[in-house]
C-alpha cells in the first residue's frame, strides 16, 4: 500500500524511504498515476477487443480523490459530506 501511495508514503514514513535495506518496488510502475495512465483491455466473448483510457484530467482528478480518501492520518481523509462534493464526481 505504501508502494501505491509513493511520495505519501515516502513523506509519511522517511525512515523507509532511507533504509538502505529497503526498495520501493517498481518505482516506476507502482505509483497511481501510471496505475491509471496503463490501457485496460477488455475481452467479451464473439466481440473485438476494448481498449479503455482514462483521459489525462481525469487521471489526475481521480489520482487526487484516491490519495485524500486513503490518506495515511485520518484528520487529514475526506469526510462523506467532502467526497461526493469532489471535482471526479462532477465529470
Amino acid at each position: 500500500m505504501v508502494d501505491f501511495f509513493e511520495e505519501d508514503g515516502k513523506r509519511i514514513i522517511p525512515e523507509w524511504a532511507e533504509e538502505e535495506s529497503y526498495t520501493w518496488a517498481n518505482e516506476e510502475s507502482n505509483t497511481i498515476r501510471n496505475a491509471l495512465n496503463n490501457k485496460l483491455e477488455v475481452f467479451e466473448t464473439g466481440k473485438d477487443k476494448k481498449v479503455l483510457a482514462v483521459a489525462e484530467d481525469e487521471q489526475i482528478l481521480c489520482e487526487d480523490l484516491l490519495l485524500k480518501l486513503f490518506s495515511y492520518r485520518s484528520g487529514d481523509r475526506l469526510q462523506a459530506r467532502e467526497v461526493v462534493q469532489h471535482d471526479w464526481f462532477k465529470m
